[in-house]
């Protein structure tokens, strides 16, 4: 008894199969997979349409019963990329626009939760502490920028003596603030690179970009990393120039507006070359 032949069908770059050609030829029958549809046997140097495959121009008026199992030609989630939990994958446009909205509030709460996910993949992960220790860092730059202010309205502008040390310590805390977010930033990057080999994604992290950007470049590679576990496609890739377009655009501005008043002061007479 002749075996009977097993076909692949292809579609959307997605290989599915392989199934019996019976089977195939009731679900064409049925419309459920048409004859323009890639198809591929044992013996065939290149994928063709299926119709030229199963030897028809045309499918069959018939329309027999459905058969049990139909094939889903959807894209399955592979296994491994299954099991890596899913990141928090909001655009990195939507994440600035919000943190606008809230006057800062949202990217103080996002990296949080940034993090979290990347403890869920890396439970070795530092970068909570760090960000913690970030927190901190801020919320005591704004106890002295209030201090400061309060201070200044009792003792007028006749105090210089106290307003060094307070700008010195506000300076001082400011940095320590980029400092620890740089440093959770570059830890769950580290992390990710460790772990998602593991699941079959070698990440592509900028160290520059990130050191720039933190949050936002880190978001949209979690969102790259999303889009992945979701088709198994890593095009397009996470997005990187875009970030130094974007701050680009305020040294240009303020060059724009720094040439716009020295031509203002030139053509008053205010300054002369």
């Amino acid at each position: 008894m002749t075996e009977e032949r097993q076909i692949w069908l292809g579609r959307e770059g997605q290989e599915f199969g392989p199934y019996a050609e019976s089977l195939v030829r009731q679900w064409v029958a049925a419309g459920q997979v048409t004859y323009t549809t890639l198809a591929w046997c044992e013996g065939m140097p290149a994928w063709r349409p299926l119709g030229e495959l199963l030897g028809v121009e045309a499918p069959t008026p018939a329309r027999p019963p459905l058969p049990p199992g139909p094939p889903d030609l959807r894209p399955a989630i592979d296994p491994a990329r299954a099991s890596l939990p899913e990141p928090p994958s909001m655009h990195w446009f939507l994440v600035l626009v919000l943190c606008f909205l809230t006057l800062g509030v949202f990217g103080i709460v996002w990296p949080f939760i940034q993090a979290a996910w990347v403890r869920r993949v890396d439970p070795g992960s530092k970068a909570i502490p760090w960000l913690v220790a970030a927190l901190v860092a801020t919320l005591a730059y704004w106890a002295v920028a209030v201090a400061s202010g309060i201070a200044g309205a009792f003792a007028g502008n006749t105090d210089a003596v106290m307003w060094g040390p307070m700008m010195s310590l506000g300076t001082t805390l400011s940095l320590l603030q980029f400092a620890f977010m740089v440093l959770a930033y570059f830890s769950m990057a580290g992390s990710l690179r460790r772990e998602l080999p593991r699941y079959g994604l070698v990440p592509q992290i900028g160290g520059v970009t990130l050191f720039f950007f933190t949050m936002l470049y880190f978001q949209g590679q979690l969102t790259w990393i999303a889009q992945w576990r979701q088709t198994g496609q890593t095009q397009p890739s996470a997005p990187k120039v875009v970030f130094w377009i974007l701050g680009c655009i305020p040294f240009v501005l303020g060059l724009l507006m720094l040439l716009t008043v020295f031509g203002m002061l030139y053509s008053s007479g205010g300054v002369k070359f």
